[in-house]
């Protein structure tokens, strides 16, 4: 979020109770009309994410917009700001 921020891109935390975390973000994507949803990945192997499942996979497979999947250890600034288009405040 701090990443976001230094590069003026708009962005929320919001913590969800009782929700499922796919439903919740593209509930609050369609809320805030976001345009695009980023979200990072951890990069786990196929055996985990079966046994865990995945919200990123989720995202990208039921998302009513695009997703942007970055890995962990890729920085916001190794894409430059104008990639993200988000919403102004």
């Amino acid at each position: 979020m701090q990443t976001a921020q230094r590069h003026d891109v708009a962005c929320t935390s919001v913590l969800t109770i009782d929700e499922e975390p796919c439903d919740a973000v593209r509930r609050l994507a369609s809320e805030q009309a976001c345009s695009l949803i980023a979200i990072g990945s951890h990069g786990r192997g196929t055996l985990t994410r079966a046994l865990t499942g995945s919200l990123v996979a989720d995202l990208v497979r039921l998302a009513e917009r695009p997703v942007l999947v970055c890995r962990e250890d890729m920085a916001l600034q190794d894409f430059g700001a104008g990639a993200i288009d988000a919403p102004s405040a």
